[in-house]
């Protein structure tokens, strides 16, 4: 016990980013693996043949959304801690300029006047609206994910979760926007319902949650290496740790049981606490997955490829 300890205490786990969370440039998120008939965003479909009639988003289950959204960890850059609530204007700044986390609450400052198709649009396509752009309209900017994978239930409550959420008035600021806004994003066809159980549930879990933007080692150009899934990488001053189940710099040594347990409680076994990025994950999101859904993310790693790789933090 004690030297699977040393090894838990190695192999720290960190943050699986947030749609928006707060620490903006880890959540732009892309799939954990690129499935057969995948489409570059250059190949996306149009808005409207994405588009779910509006009768068909008034299905939408709120309760169901909030826990989509818990499963994601989601929604966490439009948190407007003075307002308390997703009211946005926090403001984010890249090469192309500067943007602001539109309000995401039924006011109409917010998403009030904004029709269920074009929120499906920004989450499925990154593609918005004036209201949600605030702006021009045009391609949403990074750090804002793009759910293509998301099956269209998820997408219908998740709409139905943020029309539930109670109105608060905040206008947010036009964005500035001054260089081209990267569209590297990709493209995947969405299931129409998500998987229920096994390995299969807890991929695409992951995959909307975003894993791999921070424990997918980048090749020199800055892109993701996805022939190293989850391998492991620099994250700002330490590492985001191999999550494949290589038993020397990975999760070999960890049952399905301890990985689900970690996932809901953000603590090792030993009662220590995770890396405080990775903590408030938990917080925010993944202290809220089922018992069955932290199991199906544990399938899921222990049935990647493993690969032997000990990332060290950036000097």
């Amino acid at each position: 016990m004690e030297q699977k300890n040393n090894h838990m205490a190695r192999v720290h786990w960190l943050a699986l980013p947030i749609v928006a969370l707060l620490m903006v440039l880890a959540v732009a998120c892309q799939p954990l693996q690129l499935p057969e008939g995948s489409m570059t965003s250059s190949e996306a479909p149009s808005a409207e043949s994405t588009a779910e009639s509006t009768e068909e988003m008034a299905l939408g289950d709120p309760e169901a959304g909030a826990y989509v959204t818990a499963m994601v960890v989601g929604c966490g850059c439009h948190f407007n801690r003075d307002l308390g609530g997703l009211a946005g204007g926090n403001e984010f700044e890249g090469p192309w300029g500067i943007a602001y986390a539109p309000n995401l609450t039924s006011h109409s400052t917010g998403i009030a006047d904004v029709s269920d198709e074009e929120l499906m649009n920004a989450l499925r396509l990154g593609h918005a609206s004036s209201v949600l752009s605030g702006g021009e309209g045009g391609n949403l900017a990074q750090p804002m994910p793009r759910y293509s994978s998301m099956a269209d239930e998820d997408v219908i409550n998740l709409i139905a979760y943020l029309r539930s959420l109670d109105p608060i008035e905040n206008e947010v600021p036009v964005r500035s926007i001054t260089g081209e806004i990267p569209d590297t994003m990709v493209q995947e066809d969405p299931p129409a319902t998500a998987p229920t159980e096994g390995a299969d549930r807890g991929r695409y879990i992951a995959t909307n949650a975003r894993c791999g933007r921070c424990h997918t080692p980048r090749n020199d150009d800055g892109s993701m290496d996805w022939s190293r899934p989850l391998a492991g990488a620099p994250f700002r001053d330490t590492v985001a740790p191999n999550l494949t189940p290589d038993e020397l710099t990975g999760l070999g040594g960890w049952s399905e049981e301890e990985i689900a347990d970690f996932l809901k409680t953000g603590f090792y076994s030993d009662g220590t606490e995770a890396h405080g990025a990775m903590k408030a994950q938990t917080d925010r999101g993944l202290g809220r997955l089922t018992d069955d859904d932290a199991l199906a993310i544990a399938a899921f790693l222990k049935s990647l490829p493993a690969i032997e790789n000990l990332p060290q933090a950036s000097e």
